[in-house]
């Protein structure tokens, strides 16, 4: 069964989270390669494990320190990927609870803390192991970052008014976060974007350039959103003015 992100939201009332630049992570830790999700710093995910080496993984984990490394696979079907199979800059979690299912999966609900980047290999099974190292991010201060702060929340909060997706109260916590790199995460995180494009603004430490291409992609969703907002809207029109000839 996949190993994949189910929900994307932040942090539950009494989860605090780490900043990236508080974190420092042991120099090696565990590995769970994902299929199809990218996860960010500063999200809570409920992750669905099926597999053997992830359930072994867990049951290690979950009666130590709690923490692992996840790293997306650059090939989702692969059932049983090799280290290399998965891409080497992933993000640093902590499991907050644990659910076993009848069916004998598991369902792990992490928080997700820091960027790092994967070094070399130093056990293969049951599960991997690998150095990391922290990715902090790069903090570029000026006007140029302040406006695309402005602009990323103005733009998210459109995409919530729009989106049967996401919750209205996504627009309370866009507004609560202060951090541009946090809210640069959180934007990814919740965007309606393909995995190769979340990988990369999780491989971007660089802040305003994470910003300006999160800019990018709302910008064309909400393109969308309005197109298919007008389409609905055009559709009601024309059957309520066939129900009125009738």
């Amino acid at each position: 069964m996949p190993d994949e992100v189910k929900i994307q939201k932040p942090p539950p009332q009494g989860a605090e989270p780490r900043p990236e630049g508080e974190f420092a992570p042991p120099p090696v830790l565990p590995l769970m390669p994902l299929r199809d999700a990218v996860l960010f710093p500063g999200i809570v995910h409920p992750l669905t494990v099926g597999r053997p080496k992830s359930l072994a993984l867990v049951q290690d984990v979950a009666i130590a320190d709690r923490l692992f490394v996840v790293a997306t696979q650059k090939d989702s079907t692969a059932d049983d990927p090799l280290f290399d199979d998965v891409h080497h800059v992933g993000c640093a979690v902590r499991i907050l609870k644990l659910i076993r299912l009848p069916d004998g999966n598991q369902t792990v609900i992490v928080q997700a803390l820091a960027r790092v980047r994967l070094g070399t290999a130093v056990q293969t099974t049951p599960y991997f192991k690998a150095g990391v190292a922290l990715m902090a991010d790069q903090v570029e201060e000026g006007t140029e970052l302040q406006a695309l702060v402005v602009s990323a929340r103005q733009l998210i909060v459109r995409i919530i008014e729009l989106s049967p997706r996401l919750p209205q109260e996504a627009a309370a916590v866009v507004t609560s976060i202060e951090s541009p790199g946090q809210l640069a995460d959180f934007i990814a995180a919740n965007l309606n974007i393909s995995i190769p494009e979340k990988q990369a603004l999780l491989e971007e430490p660089r802040i305003t350039r994470r910003l300006r291409k999160t800019t990018e992609f709302m910008q064309r969703e909400i393109n969308v959103l309005e197109l298919a907002s007008k389409i609905q809207s055009d559709a009601r029109g024309r059957i309520e003015d066939t129900q009125r000839e009738y």
